[in-house]
């Protein structure tokens, strides 16, 4: 982890405030701070963009929020190629988890309950990679498999054999 961090990607003071208290607190490892870091650029753009700038916390809402997660939908690095969808999740997570943590450390008193991750309407689906990631989800219990010899044994048609 860098020595000292450029700041200037983050336009909100009071996120600037979280990731020094974190920074200060919880000794991130380096890939984490790298990840963050990305997340908190992405979120300040889009919540720079909202009604208000982003600049107060107590202001903040659901709908903050959910822009928030549209600009993690379509972040982009910064060579201007798309983030693969595994990556803008984890920048996601990242985010929320520092929002989590100034909750909890309650260093984030003055932020407004609704600004709040939904499981739901707030998720970044996985792109590709396979046919399993198209398929609906399994309904029910697969069938149960009981060792050969057992009464329950599946052997399929036909008379049992002994």
């Amino acid at each position: 982890m860098p020595g000292t961090t450029d700041l200037r990607t983050i336009h909100q003071p009071w996120l600037r405030d979280l990731l020094r208290h974190w920074l200060t607190t919880s000794s991130p490892r380096t890939d984490n701070y790298s990840n963050t870091m990305r997340a908190l650029a992405i979120a300040s753009r889009a919540l720079a963009q909202r009604p208000g700038e982003g600049l107060d916390p107590a202001a903040l809402g659901f709908t903050d929020a959910s822009a928030v997660v549209d600009a993690f939908r379509t972040a982009l690095r910064r060579d201007g190629t798309a983030y693969r969808s595994s990556q803008r999740r984890t920048l996601l997570a990242c985010f929320f988890q520092l929002i989590d943590y100034g909750r909890r450390s309650e260093h984030l008193n003055t932020l407004a309950g609704p600004f709040s991750r939904d499981p739901v309407q707030h998720r970044i689906r996985l792109e590709g990679r396979g046919r399993h990631r198209q398929s609906p989800p399994r309904v029910g219990h697969p069938p149960a498999r009981h060792p050969p010899g057992h009464p329950w044994h599946r052997r399929g048609p036909g008379p049992p054999r002994h």
